[in-house]
């Protein structure tokens, strides 16, 4: 039998910048394609065709990165590749914790450890963690949501921070002590 394939951009060890578990080490699996075309997309290069992986050359590549058992699967938008879910619970039988970045225009079928989702259209799934990308919108909604954890990202530009969105976000959390600020701390460090 075959091993299922993916199409991934790329496959790195960094620390997580974003969200509950920023400053985490984390090995990063990010898949190429997207269901949405958002143009202030911060990884444009979903849109390339990327590289077909197997799932076996996946599990091997991350190897080199132990003792991390922390995987984020991440894109474009992950859950929309063929295998998803046997990638999920594959990494999960082998004792890595897998957390899932998604927009949450699909459903997820396996039982990943972590859903954040960035929701981008109306109608998503919910998870742990919801991330809302700043754009003046209406936080209100939102916070009815079954989400663990609440965070306003400022809406940033390709490889720097916003500081007028920052300051923005801040205020608002200043107000609503639910939401928590997500600041994409990488990009400060100038790190993937």
């Amino acid at each position: 039998m075959s091993s299922p394939e993916f199409k991934v951009t790329e496959i790195f060890y960094s620390i997580q910048g974003e969200g509950y578990f920023t400053g985490k080490p984390a090995i990063f699996i990010r898949f190429t394609g997207c269901n949405l075309n958002c143009d202030f997309c911060d990884e444009p290069e979903h849109k390339f065709p990327g590289k077909i992986y197997t799932e076996h050359q996946i599990l091997e590549e991350i190897k080199q990165y132990d003792p991390c058992q922390f995987v984020i699967l991440t894109g474009g938008e992950p859950t929309i590749q063929t295998n998803f879910d046997l990638l999920v619970e594959s990494l999960r039988s082998l004792g890595y914790f897998v957390a899932v970045e998604t927009n949450g225009t699909t459903k997820i079928k396996c039982h990943p450890d972590w859903i954040t989702v960035s929701p981008k259209t109306d109608s998503f799934i919910y998870g742990d963690e919801l991330k809302i990308v700043y754009q003046n919108q209406n936080l209100k909604d939102f916070e009815k949501l079954p989400f663990k954890y609440f965070y306003i990202q400022p809406l940033n530009f390709q490889n720097e921070i916003n500081y007028n969105s920052m300051e923005k976000c801040i205020k608002i959390i200043e107000q609503n002590p639910k939401w928590r600020l997500s600041m994409q701390i990488h990009k400060v460090m100038k790190i993937r």
